[in-house]
């Protein structure tokens, strides 16, 4: 059996500096639990007993977007917070609940990119891997918009609106072992932040 999602959930805070999400339900040991943070406003992200897969500013400097994960060795907490060093801004986290489904958990990879004033949002270029892998992208707006089209060979996980800022998180199964990128399409034009995890 291949990885597979077993839940997700999501939360929004409108003007803070740290946020908390609820763990997915169902979510256990040995899970992988990852998490995508967006922050419209800069600074850095920190998350306690997380690992880091990409942490950085883009969106002509207006966001912060990061991703992390939990190989999960024990039950998870009930929740979990993440923090922004900058000023109190808009905060979305969407929790990813992963279940292994007996396959060995290679080593997680991603990358960061950003685009300004557009109103495409593409990932960086990520090199796939042998079959079974699921990829997820994140792809964060600097502006309250919808989304016009989604990634075409991508399944919607989690869409987090925002007062000012938007966070999609997208999902797709064996993507294979040859270099790739996703892209969505906001309906207006914005900057954007976008990451891509193996």
């Amino acid at each position: 059996m291949a990885h597979s999602i077993r839940s997700s959930s999501q939360a929004y805070d409108a003007s803070n500096t740290t946020i908390t999400c609820t763990t997915p339900t169902g979510t256990v040991s040995g899970d992988v639990l990852l998490a995508f943070v967006l922050v419209d406003n800069v600074g850095t992200i920190t998350a306690t007993g997380w690992t880091t897969i990409q942490n950085g500013a883009g969106g002509a400097g207006q966001m912060n977007h990061g991703a992390f994960y939990i190989d999960l060795g024990v039950s998870p907490d009930a929740n979990y917070t993440f923090t922004n060093s900058g000023s109190a801004g808009n905060m979305h986290v969407v929790l990813v609940a992963v279940q292994k489904g007996g396959d060995t958990l290679d080593a997680i990879t991603g990358t960061l990119g950003a685009t300004n004033t557009t109103a495409t949002g593409t990932t960086s270029s990520l090199t796939g891997a042998a079959d079974p892998t699921l990829v997820l992208c994140a792809f964060g707006s600097d502006d309250n918009n919808t989304i016009a089209t989604p990634p075409s060979t991508m399944s919607s996980v989690q869409t987090v609106d925002g007062s000012a800022s938007e966070l999609a998180v997208y999902s797709e199964a064996n993507v294979g072992a040859a270099a790739f990128t996703r892209s969505i399409v906001w309906n207006t034009s914005t900057d954007t932040i976008q990451t891509a995890v193996l």
